[in-house]
């Protein structure tokens, strides 16, 4: 079984890219408990999803240092589209769910999430594990 991440994303990828990169390192993978990221469900707003606000400037570190493998081109100025091309290209994940949400509305934001959630874990069942990031987006997200 593997594990589905929950991560809110704003302006900035690196807050869901560099959780995921140290669970990679430290964690990895085992039999029997299958990928360590299996998917990913970002949830953010419209605006973030559209590319309309586009993302801080990204560079691609080496793990733990704080060299350069790679800035991002800048033609990648969608946060979302940032995070999926790391996740396909450094965990091999192509599973990504994007659930947009009004971001200041806290109880449209947990009512997303709950919604989320049961899809992957309906009650009374056994489902998939469910770790959230809690780093990126708003506050209220």
């Amino acid at each position: 079984m593997g594990v589905i991440h929950f991560a809110g994303l704003g302006k900035s990828p690196g807050a869901v890219t560099s959780g995921l990169s140290y669970l990679k390192r430290k964690a990895g993978h085992s039999p029997e408990d299958g990928n360590i990221v299996e998917a990913v469900v970002i949830f953010t707003s419209s605006e973030i999803a559209s590319g309309a606000e586009q993302s801080f400037p990204v560079e691609h570190n080496e793990y733990n240092q704080r060299t350069v493998i790679k800035k991002w081109p800048r033609k990648y100025q969608n946060a979302v589209e940032i995070v999926q091309r790391f996740l396909e290209e450094e965990l091999q994940v192509k599973d990504v769910h994007q659930v947009e949400v009004d971001v200041n509305d806290f109880s449209k934001c947990f009512e997303a999430v709950a919604k989320v959630l049961l899809q992957f874990h309906e009650p009374g069942s056994v489902g998939k594990h469910i770790w959230a990031n809690l780093t990126g987006g708003t506050n209220v997200l």
